[in-house]
């Protein structure tokens, strides 16, 4: 736990230097790498705007990757990555996500505005056939449901964002696979504090289907199941025990697809989630979710979103037709969501997204 605390914190010792150094240079002059990245571009406007705020809000963003590994030898591999993201908000011509963020480096605190951006990615991995560790900013994200995701513990997926971004932590996180049908995971994670937390996994495959238990323990105590069966139709469940001195909650997720075959298959998913909340306050939530995914040839395809708030009786629709070419693609996205007064009195947002009736169009160029 010490070693772990302070190989995320700042460096406080020659040796550290020097052994940094030794173990990146051996990487670097490997001569295996890559450099590839993202582009987007998109426009909004809506009919839910809010006061002294522009009719139309736009994105422009990109990640760059740069990833270098060297094999050890026939069986071993050791590899990094960096990625560095920038992302702006505008709403007109004003920027309105600008920031201004703290960093330590070599004891020294430093401050400067997110206008150049976050790292994204940033960690370094050893891997062999029965094991793969890796230290650093990364994503952690397991479980099979795919819209009302039960067991987003450390992840934020957004699966009508098309770029596919997914959040990371700084952690470290260790696979163990003893047998080909088995991998046990653990991990630590260390927070916005740098406070540890430390949690684990084991999946096991079987011919009834993929079984797994996960377990995180920081201020809240979890526990979860899943399962998934692939056989004529696909069908999942994530159960998820959460307590603390003030909070106790079971969440419950079925899901099942099918694809029909017509045309070039058309994929249809649902999925349904419970939450049983004991405290600070006795409830009871339900929600739906359905996903319908219509390929046209080989370029074009419509995804269709509904998901269902079923106590609150909202209900939050999307629909995309994209066209993916080879390194570019170009989606047309319309929305239809609760407008902000049906909200109140809790406050929103200001942004356009995710209110009233929407109107993108969003350009990802990849590289």
């Amino acid at each position: 736990m010490f070693f772990l605390k302070q190989t995320f914190n700042k460096a406080k010792s020659p040796l550290k230097y020097i052994i940094s150094i030794l173990l990146f240079s051996n990487i670097l002059f490997s001569q295996n790498y890559s450099l590839k990245g993202q582009v987007w571009y998109s426009t909004l406007t809506g009919n839910d705007i809010p006061e002294n705020d522009s009719h139309f809000e736009s994105k422009l963003g990109t990640i760059a990757t740069f990833s270098v590994f060297n094999k050890l030898n026939d069986d071993q591999l050791i590899d990094f990555e960096y990625a560095h993201i920038v992302d702006h908000v505008y709403s007109g011509r004003s920027m309105i996500n600008l920031d201004t963020i703290k960093i330590s480096v070599f004891k020294k605190n430093i401050k400067y505005n997110n206008r150049f951006g976050i790292p994204y990615r940033f960690w370094i991995r050893y891997s062999n056939e029965k094991l793969e560790a890796r230290l650093g900013l990364q994503k952690i994200t397991f479980g099979p449901t795919q819209v009302l995701r039960n067991l987003s513990w450390f992840d934020y997926i957004d699966v009508t964002d098309p770029t596919g971004q997914i959040s990371g932590v700084r952690a470290f996180r260790l696979k163990w696979f003893p047998m080909n049908t088995i991998s046990i995971w653990s991990w630590s994670i260390l927070n916005e504090l740098n406070n540890l937390s430390f949690g684990f996994r084991s999946e096991i495959s079987h011919f009834s289907g993929e079984w797994a238990i996960s377990y995180h323990n920081d201020e809240i105590t979890r526990w979860g199941l899943d399962y998934r069966y692939d056989g004529y139709f696909g069908f999942w469940n994530e159960v998820s025990a959460i307590s603390s001195s003030n909070l106790k909650q079971i969440i419950a997720t079925l899901g099942l697809d099918y694809t029909l075959p017509i045309s070039n298959g058309i994929y249809l998913m649902t999925e349904f989630m419970s939450i049983q909340q004991q405290r600070p306050i006795k409830s009871n939530q339900n929600y739906s979710a359905i996903l319908a995914a219509i390929p046209f040839g080989m370029i074009h395809q419509l995804s269709i979103i509904k998901q269902i708030s079923l106590n609150e009786k909202k209900s939050y629709n999307f629909l995309r037709w994209s066209s993916a070419y080879d390194n570019f693609s170009l989606n047309y996205i319309f929305s239809i969501n609760p407008k902000r007064n049906e909200y109140l009195p809790v406050i929103v947002p200001s942004g356009l997204e995710g209110f009233g009736s929407t109107i993108k169009i969003m350009l990802i160029y990849n590289y």
